[in-house]
């Protein structure tokens, strides 16, 4: 459940970037290699990894297209011919539209003696390398290129691809027709769509190699972080500490109906380490929180009732199960004047995107603010349709950070975190998270763990104890929450997985920090 540092994710332009500076002349702070010599890198250590993945394969069909994601292929093709493999090479592209250095690895196969057919061509064995478009390719696959990633989809067998499968925009994970992947071996960097994105789940197994590059080069692009739960980086509680001082949250929600969105944020918060927390709901649910958890004090869904008891919070999760009534509307117009912290979810999500003066009041709200949409929810925000928003999850989280002056997370496949613009906005991914989690009441147990991390880290600061700065608060509870999630899916699959069953999973996870 523990990690070092984060793991880095680059766009193709960072990509890019590296692969000049390997290649710039030493006087020029390069390395001095050529193309060739990358290839040759990339294609022994494909060998490896596909000795090591798939070693009861002794024959491979490699299909080669034409940029130097193909030389990558080709180089492979006679690596393993060397080492005794019997070797089908299919060109999909014909040899005199390779890139220069691509030529010279197609050349390689032909001095060794390896015929090379051309596409359409039966696929004989059942292992399949692909290397048939790499990072420069743009648009949806056409011609022999689509005719290709079809034959290979359709083939029983397992797919091992270079770099990013094919048909996959390497930078958004968008694609009209790509390969679907058993294992794919990326080079020099790890690319955005391996983790967050609709084409994620086409890379399968993912591998990684640098292709031996030194770690000053690599170091040059910054990249974006891929994030992971912890424990180590949590502040232990002082020793003196009392309740206020492991902060106050107040949760608003619960409309008829919904009393169930309340009781588990209000559950995830205290469990997540909230010394006192109220619950703003009906009265009708008050039976079901004094039974379920004893802990919480409660109070009418009242504005006058809950802007009394915000004045006194560290933290307001305010959304689970609130509602579309004209009553939400009031609370909501009552509470952004206080300009307190507060985490926005749900049906105040709603509130937000279709009422004008309350964007307006929120965006010209001071305090710090975090928003928690899925990728629906983002869509309304945005005023976009959901494939706008799946088609580049980073752009649209940097979007809704600018427009709601806010930070937050964009839920979904590999979720996407940001900063506020007055934090210069820095995105990262997380690096858990799996797909037993699209289910009811996963978004109230997020707002109820933020809220519980956020209000700790507000009252300690306050109190001019050290602790974590506010956002990191909550990244932290973005990453908890899905690494339980992971957990527990090991016993529970991804079918049974509750929200609830997340909550019991945070008091192991936690003890395994500074406690």
């Amino acid at each position: 459940m523990s990690a070092t540092g984060p793991t880095l994710l680059h766009s193709v332009q960072a990509t890019r970037r590296l692969d000049g500076l390997a290649m710039a002349p030493e006087d020029q702070g390069g390395l001095g290699l050529s193309g060739i010599a990358l290839m040759q890198r990339a294609a022994e250590g494909a060998f490896e990894i596909m000795l090591d993945e798939f070693p009861e394969h002794g024959k491979v069909s490699i299909l080669c297209g034409k940029g130097n994601n193909a030389g990558d292929g080709y180089l492979l093709a006679a690596h393993a011919a060397r080492r005794g493999y019997q070797v089908q090479l299919i060109a999909v592209c014909p040899p005199d539209e390779l890139s220069p250095d691509a030529y010279s690895a197609y050349l390689t196969c032909k001095t060794a003696g390896i015929t090379t057919t051309a596409f359409p061509t039966p696929i004989e064995h059942a292992l399949i390398v692909e290397a048939v478009l790499g990072l420069g390719a743009k648009g949806a696959p056409r011609g022999y290129v689509a005719d290709a990633i079809k034959a290979i989809n359709a083939h029983p067998g397992p797919v091992f691809s270079l770099d990013i499968p094919a048909g996959l925009d390497p930078d958004t994970g968008h694609h009209e027709l790509a390969v679907a992947a058993q294992t794919t071996l990326s080079f020099i960097t790890r690319k955005i769509a391996s983790q967050t994105g609709p084409g994620r789940h086409l890379f399968g197994r993912q591998r990684f190699s640098d292709l031996a590059l030194p770690q000053r080069v690599l170091a040059s692009e910054p990249g974006i972080p891929l994030l992971r739960w912890a424990p180590q980086s949590l502040s232990p509680p002082p020793l003196d500490a009392y309740k206020t001082q492991r902060g106050q949250v107040l949760i608003i929600g619960g409309e008829l109906g919904m009393g169930g969105a309340v009781l588990l944020a209000a559950e995830a918060a205290l469990r997540s380490g909230a010394g006192m927390l109220r619950v703003a709901t009906r009265p009708e649910h008050r039976s079901a929180l004094l039974t379920r958890l004893p802990e919480a004090m409660w109070l009418n869904l009242d504005a006058e009732e809950v802007v009394e008891a915000a004045t006194g919070s560290d933290v307001l999760i305010v959304g689970p199960g609130l509602g579309r009534r004209p009553t939400a509307r009031v609370i909501l117009e009552a509470l952004l004047p206080l300009n307190k912290v507060s985490i926005f979810d749900a049906d105040a999500l709603f509130w937000l995107a279709t009422d004008a003066y309350l964007g307006k009041q929120w965006r010209d709200n001071d305090a710090l603010k975090f928003i928690t949409p899925h990728t629906g929810e983002a869509a309304r925000l945005l005023d976009v349709g959901i494939a706008d928003v799946e088609k580049d999850r980073l752009g649209a989280a940097a979007m809704l950070a600018e427009r709601y002056n806010a930070a937050g997370v964009l839920k979904g496949p590999g979720s996407v975190i940001y900063r506020p613009p007055a934090e210069a906005c820095s995105l990262s991914v997380c690096g858990h998270g799996n797909p037993g989690m699209a289910s009811g009441g996963m978004g109230d147990v997020l707002a109820g763990m933020a809220g519980g991390f956020i209000a700790q880290a507000a009252a300690m600061l306050s109190a001019g104890t050290k602790g974590r700065p506010l956002f990191d608060a909550f990244e932290q509870a973005v990453l908890l929450h899905s690494a339980t999630a992971d957990f527990a899916v090991e016993t529970l699959g991804m079918r049974s997985l509750l929200a609830s069953d997340i909550i019991g999973q945070i008091p192991s996870f936690l003890r395994q920090g500074s406690e």
